[in-house]
């Protein structure tokens, strides 16, 4: 197989690896007609959904389509240059929206998933997708385009997961990143994707390398990467490979956080990849001895959590108190083939006890840096008998933990509270399949949220920035092991309600004594929640248990947290976007507003747009298009186009329209198909007239 730039050559295996088939909750048997999901058009590598901006479908992508009877069962692969456009009996359309009919590439199809090569010259904007398979057609799928969007491939399927990520150790020693051999600083990665852009040579043949031009910046645990080459790989079509070096400054660890951000302002979807100093295996958490497989292995979490109004203040009979003890085996498998299980299943990985795996952070990134999650992981393996009930000593005296289904669960409402500061004891009897156990954890006075962004900031462009004060340091007090700043769906119900805890969106370690946290906007940028609750966490232990019998039980552990959550705003979700190119030769990163939804919301309640952003309105036809500024709240330059993309009216500096008052209409006797508005006074200051032509 040719290599790659640096030497650097993708193994056939993992490219199957990166392109199989997701596992699906449903799988259709063949002879219906083939039917997309909703949303089910997705980046083969991130596979984010509508409406979060990284879900737009770059040019010449990759792109992983999702539904029944889609294809052949078992599915099928193509296997050899030059590429067909029909592959089992199954074809993909692309009805475009300047009225073409293109055809994607197929690469596999099966009943449930297909995945397949968008076209390069698969106009931006609304593009409908349909599937045929033996002259039977699907219904269409709009799906959004727009130049760049890149996807970090990954392996597994938990909270977060670890990238498909090459390093480079010689010429002809390519391995993996693994928990067992992490990259280290200074060292040579591949990462693996698709989405950076379109090219230009016919896409059914083997792709040329070459970099592509695409502004990209790659971070590593928050620290940029230098980048030697980006752009195809030659083995596969659409495939897209970033080698980087990882910075000297990066932090170690097993969950490193990584992420692509593109034309400076889209991101992509936020992987992991594991780093150590010395090149040895890398270590989360406490140095705890691992559990030996098939070990029985325990998580005992108490919580305490209190609600805070706007100006961070206790509100009164909020406060909940919740603990859980999940009690299972630890895997069979030895830690080689344990490598992309992942710690996110609730359990260990190679070897690395999850500290937290009770209270639905199953994996931490390191210090100073931020994960965000994709979901809740579910426990995996069966539960094990601990007793009918553990019972716990705390400062408010002596409470059962009752056993429910298959776990161990006690929520307190306020009036009834069991936690506290001081002296936690946990005792287990044991049952037939967990031996009876003792912990204990102290806590001291817990950190105090001070402040967060103010309203006026824009969170998804800006980041969001946090800040908390330590309890003093007294002999007679625990100062609180860490501090963690995680950010839940605010939809779901409360903390302490009926014992549940809502989703993790993200989590973030502060660094050892900080007292503030900025979280960056790529964590945020794929957010669908305009709001999030935001707590800021204090944790003592995790403590290791101490079992009553001899035997293999280590990795069980104990922690205490005390969580102070906030409501925090995070602003709009922001819309896909794609770089429009002005006459001097510089661009603009333009969100797309396409459907009737999106172009009558607009740029409404945007309490920020920086001078090389804007938001770009596709109408299918020309025609009178009026704006006004209802509920805008910043001064907009905007720009209208004809079908020719050339400007045909400009409305400079058009304000606010004041609560209360009747908004006037801009443009409403102009002609045109396109609109384009700007921060104010852009138009102006990048010499922008009637007449100058624009592109995207």
């Amino acid at each position: 197989m040719p290599a790659g730039r640096d030497g650097i050559s993708l193994p056939a295996c993992l490219f199957g690896v990166l392109l199989a088939p997701a596992c699906l909750p449903l799988h259709a048997q063949s002879g219906g007609a083939p039917v997309i999901f909703e949303d089910g058009v997705v980046n083969a590598a991130s596979f984010l959904a509508p409406p979060v901006a990284g879900s737009g479908l770059a040019q010449g992508s990759l792109i992983s389509i999702f539904g029944a009877e889609l294809g052949p069962e078992p599915g099928v692969s193509a296997e050899q240059f030059p590429l067909a456009m029909e592959l089992a009996g199954v074809s993909v359309d692309i009805q475009t929206s300047d009225g073409r009919v293109l055809a994607a590439i197929p690469l596999f199809v099966s009943a449930g998933q297909i995945n397949a090569l968008l076209p390069s010259e698969t106009p931006v904007g609304l593009n409908l997708v349909a599937v045929h398979r033996g002259g039977v057609a699907s219904g269409l799928a709009a799906v959004k385009v727009v130049r760049s969007s890149f996807g970090l491939f990954a392996f597994g399927s938990g909270v977060v997961r670890p990238a498909a990520a090459q390093r480079y150790v010689s010429e002809t020693d390519h391995p993996l990143a693994t928990s067992a051999a992490p990259a280290r600083p200074g060292e040579t990665v591949v990462l693996w994707g698709t989405g950076m852009g379109p090219v230009t040579e016919p896409e059914s043949n083997a792709p040329q390398t070459g970099s592509l031009e695409t502004p990209v910046e790659v971070l590593v645990g928050h620290k940029s990467a230098s980048i030697s080459y980006q752009g195809r790989t030659s083995c596969c079509v659409g495939l897209d490979q970033i080698n980087i070096r990882i910075p000297d400054d990066a932090p170690a660890g097993c969950f490193v956080p990584v992420w692509v951000t593109v034309h400076g302002a889209q991101y992509s979807n936020l992987v992991t990849i594991p780093i150590s100093a010395d090149g040895g295996p890398c270590v989360d958490g406490p140095p705890l001895p691992p559990p030996l497989p098939g070990a029985p292995v325990g998580r005992v979490l108490l919580r305490r959590a209190v609600e805070l109004d706007d100006s961070l203040s206790a509100i009164e009979e909020t406060t909940r108190d919740l603990a859980v003890g999940r009690f299972g085996a630890s895997p069979e498998e030895p830690a080689e083939a344990m490598v992309f299980s992942t710690a996110a299943q609730g359990g260990s990985t190679d070897g690395v006890p999850a500290p937290l795996g009770t209270a639905g952070l199953p994996v931490l990134p390191p210090a100073g840096t931020c994960l965000a999650y994709d979901g809740l992981a579910a426990e995996t393996g069966a539960s094990l008998d601990a007793g009918i009930q553990l019972e716990l000593d705390g400062p408010a005296g002596r409470a059962a933990v009752a056993r429910v289904e298959g776990e161990y669960r006690l929520s307190a409402p306020p009036g009834t509270l069991f936690l506290g500061t001081g002296r936690h004891h946990v005792e287990g009897i044991g049952g037939n399949e967990f031996p009876p156990f003792a912990a204990e954890v102290s806590s001291g006075e817990p950190a105090q949220w001070t402040a967060t962004a103010g309203e006026e900031v824009e969170a998804r462009l800006s980041g969001l920035s946090l800040e908390w004060a330590l309890p003093p340091a007294a002999s007679d007090s625990i100062s609180p092991e860490a501090i963690l700043v995680v950010g839940r769906d605010a939809s779901a119900q409360p903390p302490g309600v009926d014992g549940e805890i809502p989703p993790t969106r993200f989590v973030c370690s502060a660094a050892e004594g900080a007292e503030a946290l900025a979280i960056p906007a790529a964590v945020l940028a794929n957010l669908p929640e305009t709001t999030a609750d935001v707590e800021i966490t204090s944790v003592w232990g995790p403590r290791l248990l101490e079992f009553a019998t001899d035997g293999p039980e280590t990795g069980s552990l104990a922690a205490y947290l005390h969580a102070l959550r906030s409501s925090v705003r995070l602003g709009q979700a922001h819309l896909p976007g794609t770089p429009v190119g002005l006459p001097d030769g510089t661009e603009i990163f333009a969100e797309v507003a396409a459907s009737f939804g999106e172009q009558q919301r607009g740029l409404m309640f945007r309490r920020e747009l920086p001078a090389g952003q804007g938001m770009l309105f596709l109408f299918d036809t020309p025609g009178r298009y009026g704006f006004w500024m209802l509920s805008t709240l910043v001064p907009l330059d905007i720009l209208w186009l004809d079908s020719e993309r050339r400007i045909v009216f400009i409305s400079a500096n058009t304000p606010p329209c004041p609560a209360g008052t009747a908004c006037p209409t801009y443009g409403s006797d102009v002609t045109a198909q396109f609109v384009l508005e700007l921060a104010a006074g852009q138009a102006a200051a990048r010499g922008l007239r009637v007449g100058d032509p624009l592109d995207w």
